[in-house]
């Protein structure tokens, strides 16, 4: 089993089995012009780490800090995320 996330022109897949995947990967190549980059470590402002273990931590610090940063100019508060606190002025 192959899995496919795509979004535009950022694809992020994984598969049960190298074989698989590498096959997966050659069928692209032949139709497309292709960048493999190995292992993922950002998608979409999301950063991936796999343990040693193979669990998959999921952290989406840098985009939570992009919407942060977007509020706080749009209620004139100074642009430095770690110097506010909540609740924000109304």
């Amino acid at each position: 089993m192959i899995y496919v996330l795509n979004y535009v022109d950022d694809m992020l897949y994984y598969g049960t089995s190298d074989e698989k995947l590498a096959n997966f990967e050659a069928q692209l190549s032949s139709s497309f012009d292709l960048e493999l980059k190995g292992q993922a470590h950002w998608y979409l402002a999301t950063r991936i780490t796999q343990l040693a273990n193979h669990n998959i931590i999921i952290d989406q610090t840098r985009y939570c800090n992009s919407i942060i940063r977007k509020y706080l100019d749009s209620v004139g508060c100074k642009n430095v995320v770690k110097l506010h606190t909540t609740p924000l002025p109304s």
